[in-house]
């Protein structure tokens, strides 16, 4: 069964929140990034499926997803995270 993938054209103000966020949680501690990502699924009150939905959706413009963009970043304990907890699909 496939799965599909849902389509965003990010607008340059989410691109740039996404990479600040990105940037500056290259230090944090796996716990904090988790509770960055909770406080900010409470914040828009997605449940952990629509988190998934959100993290997995592709930019149209450059065809990443938020892991994509982790990757470029360097940042593993990110990429584990939405990949381990929220079951974002590797093969994006």
């Amino acid at each position: 069964m496939s799965k599909s993938i849902v389509r965003h054209s990010y607008n340059s103000e989410e691109l740039e929140d996404i990479v600040e966020k990105l940037e500056a949680s290259r230090g944090y501690s796996k716990q904090r990034i988790i509770d960055r990502l909770e406080e900010m699924g409470q914040h828009h009150g997605y449940n952990k499926s629509q988190m998934m939905k959100m993290l997995e959706k592709l930019n149209e413009a450059d065809q990443y997803a938020i892991l994509h963009y982790a990757a470029v970043f360097n940042n593993v304990p990110f990429c584990q995270i939405i990949i381990e907890k929220y079951g974002c699909s590797k093969s994006l």
